[in-house]
């Protein structure tokens, strides 16, 4: 075995251990790992406590801080146009065209052959 790539423990290498003493070690850093994360957390809820009561927040004003921010992303406009042939296909009149409404455009359709009349749209019944 290569000893130049092989990990060291101080004063051996690895390929010195059985494997049941490589894999009771592995064990034990695993275990170890889990103990120091445990502690980090401890000790970091520890400080955001004592910020929090220095800053003399309430434990709802901390949450509401933490929680996840709802969505805050443009809200759904009603569609302006929609294929009679296809009433699935439908576009609000923003952004570009979709292709639905390109290809029948292209037969020679006008834009307004798909205007959705209604009150609910701002335009005059039809």
């Amino acid at each position: 075995m290569d000893t130049l790539n092989t990990p060291t423990i101080p004063g051996m290498t690895v390929d010195q251990f059985t494997l049941g003493e490589l894999r009771e070690l592995r064990a034990n850093v695993e275990r170890a790992i889990e103990q120091q994360r445990e502690a980090g957390k401890r000790k970091a809820l520890a400080s955001i406590a004592q910020l929090a009561r220095d800053a003399e927040l309430s434990p709802d004003e901390v949450m509401a801080h933490l929680a996840p921010r709802p969505n805050r992303g443009r809200s759904k406009l009603p569609p302006k146009y929609r294929d009679p042939a296809a009433p699935h296909n439908s576009w609000a009149g923003r952004g570009k065209r979709p292709k639905w409404l390109e290809a029948r455009l292209a037969e020679g359709a006008k834009l307004e052959d798909f205007l959705i009349r209604g009150p609910s749209h701002g335009n005059p019944t039809a």
